[in-house]
């Protein structure tokens, strides 16, 4: 296995998003299939006179409002590809005003060690030169549409590509009643796109480009350089002023202030729009996590004054050289961050470590840093949002652990669905916990 034969697509392949173009509507299911099924659902819960009942239910629904529904259901799906997905968006996510950090993300700690590398504060930039050099690799092929689609039963069925188009430049935007997703990424063929990249870490943030005026990609060590000016920033000079924190909010409280900060300056404005629209976001976070279980913990607890908590992806750099990925989930679905994790553990395995002392073709890059207008009213709420968000850092408990019994191979051949069969066991382990 190697990441050409997984992700490059072959000579004569169409591109990455052109399958898309041929994937049949979402299709809408029967009225009575969907009734039945719901039955079918609601049985091991019931006792026989509930049942009874909701039979009743059931049968009044689809001889009523139901069938009216129904027909609504068939006019959405005549004019649009896929019926449902607006609304999983909107009534799954974007309603939701919980705080997205710790409660509603995805999160991984990234695994060195089993590919050689040693895991220590020594490594620390330049094996976060390494995965951004990838990264931005990884971005470069999205960008030019030449990575392979997802496919299952060795590529004989293909899936949509559609939420590549969110890993990057990406963001879930606060709103007063429900969020947003704003995206800024575009294939070639579709126009031009961010690339730059931010990074944050004690309050500040930071950005620059990654790629020359040419278009080619920063080598890792004109990443490292810049990350080294960074780093030294953050050691030897004092905090920011922690706007990030503002992000980890219940969503209608950082909406308002999310307002009230652009409308205080023009400049505030844009320093968003950088933020929300770079390819790649960076968080230098302080914590040293001494395992794989509190690095787990820690990217989605840990500096909450320097994580942007709404960008679709960020990387997770810790004070002692271990890293972890985190992603908002209703950008994308959690096989698209296995891909890229997957893609850059790969590629750091086979391309091996850069020869660091070798600068004859660097050259400088240009560092910024951003900063944002703040007047009294937002002050207090930084103040009062870093409270809130030390006060939740104990409501989530992560255990990480490696099951090797058995594997999706297995499963599959019980003729069951990996995702479904983990449900299932999730589902008995609570009636046999709670005997319920």
């Amino acid at each position: 296995m190697d990441r050409a034969s997984i992700f490059f697509l072959d000579e004569g392949e169409s591109n990455t998003f052109d399958f898309d173009e041929t994937l049949p509507p979402l299709p809408l299911p029967d009225l009575h299939d969907t009734l039945q099924r719901y039955y079918d659902t609601i049985k091991p819960f019931g006792s026989p006179s509930e049942l009874e009942k909701s039979k009743k239910i059931i049968s009044d629904f689809e001889c009523g409002i139901g069938t009216e529904l129904q027909r609504k259901l068939k006019e959405r799906a005549a004019v649009k590809k896929n019926w449902l997905n607006e609304w999983w968006d909107k009534y799954a996510y974007h309603m939701l005003r919980t705080p997205l950090i710790p409660y509603i993300i995805m999160a991984m700690p990234v695994n060195l060690e089993v590919i050689n590398i040693p895991e220590t504060p020594a490594f620390l930039l330049k094996n976060l030169a390494r995965i951004l050099y990838h990264t931005l690799e990884f971005w470069n092929l999205l960008r030019n549409a030449t990575i392979k689609p997802h496919s299952s039963h060795g590529g004989k069925i293909k899936y949509s590509s559609a939420l590549y188009k969110r890993f990057f430049s990406a963001t879930r935007a606060p709103g007063i009643d429900y969020d947003y997703i704003k995206t800024y990424f575009k294939p070639v063929n579709e126009g031009n796109t961010p690339s730059h990249v931010v990074v944050s870490g004690k309050g500040r943030i930071f950005a620059f480009d990654g790629l020359h005026a040419d278009g080619t990609i920063i080598s890792p060590l004109e990443i490292l350089i810049v990350l080294q000016r960074i780093r030294s920033i953050l050691d030897y000079e004092s905090m920011g002023d922690c706007v990030p924190v503002l992000t980890h909010d219940d969503r209608t409280t950082w909406a308002n202030n999310y307002i009230h900060l652009q409308e205080i300056s023009e400049k505030n404005k844009e320093t968003i729009e950088t933020i929300e629209s770079s390819s790649i976001i960076v968080t230098f976070d302080e914590n040293e996590p001494h395992s794989y279980e509190e690095t787990s913990l820690l990217c989605v607890n840990g500096d909450f004054h320097s994580k942007w908590g709404d960008r679709s992806s960020t990387i997770i750099a810790f004070k002692n050289g271990r890293f972890a990925y985190v992603g908002e989930h209703s950008a994308y679905d959690g096989t698209f961050s296995v891909s890229y994790a997957l893609f850059v553990q790969l590629s750091m395995f086979e391309i091996g470590e850069p020869d660091w002392s070798c600068t004859d073709n660097s050259k400088y890059i240009t560092l910024t840093e951003l900063k944002f207008d703040l007047d009294n009213e937002l002050q207090k709420e930084i103040d009062r949002a870093k409270l809130d968000c030390d006060l939740r850092r104990n409501d989530i408990i992560i255990t990480y652990d490696y099951f090797n019994e058995y594997a999706k191979d297995d499963i599959k051949r019980w003729n069951l669905h990996p995702d479904s069969f983990v449900q299932v066991i999730m589902q008995l382990a609570y009636a046999e916990l709670h005997q319920e």
